[in-house]
Parts: C-alpha cells; sequence; structure tokens
C-alpha cells in the first residue's frame, strides 16, 4: 500500500519573496536584541540593580519565552502565520520600551 503524497512546486519568485520576508523577520529581531544588548549597563543603573540582581532578571526573557512560544504557535494557528508574525514583531518591537521604564528589580522582572 503506497500514499500519495503532494508535492508544492513555487516559483522562483515565491521563493526570492520568502527569502527576502525571512531575511527581514531576522533583521528586525536583530536590530531589537542588538539594541537592547547595548542598553543593558543604563538599565541597570535605572533600576539600581546590583550585578547579581541584573543576572537574575536576565533570566526572565528564557522564562518568557518558554510561557510565550506556545502562545505564538496558537495565535499563528488562528490568525494565519502572515498576520500572526506581522503583529508579533509589532509587539517585540514595543517591548524594548519595557525594561527602560523599569524602576526597580520586581518591575524589571516582569519587563523583561
Amino acid at each position: 500500500m503506497t500514499k500519495d503524497s503532494t508535492v508544492t512546486v513555487y516559483s522562483t519568485q515565491q521563493v526570492k519573496r520568502a527569502r527576502i520576508a525571512v531575511a527581514a523577520v531576522f533583521t528586525v529581531h536583530g536590530a531589537v536584541t542588538g539594541s537592547f544588548a547595548t542598553r543593558v549597563p543604563w538599565i541597570q543603573d535605572h533600576a539600581g540593580v546590583s550585578a547579581g540582581q541584573l543576572g537574575l532578571a536576565l533570566a526572565f526573557p528564557a522564562i518568557g519565552a518558554s510561557i510565550a512560544m506556545p502562545l505564538a504557535g496558537r495565535i499563528s494557528h488562528r490568525f494565519g502565520a502572515r498576520t500572526a508574525l506581522r503583529g508579533l514583531l509589532m509587539l517585540w518591537t514595543l517591548a524594548l520600551i519595557l525594561p527602560a521604564l523599569a524602576p526597580n528589580l520586581v518591575t524589571l522582572c516582569a519587563a523583561l
């Protein structure tokens, strides 16, 4: 018993647009991450946290990612990958503001 497999053929133009879209997403992600990384010393000063407390706070993005990734999958399934990606990228860039607004360790952890 054999299963029929469906092969989807994409045009060169579709592949090129997909590559450009992926590159754009990685560029935005890299710019946001790089911008945050350069501001870590200022955020530490602004929030008034020690090096140890900053290390604790910097563990929270990993915790948040572990929680958010399944949610992102559900959002993508519900609204479609293109719409979800546009909305989530917008939220990702806006989230860059939150650590700068944190006045102490607790709010910094929540912001991250």
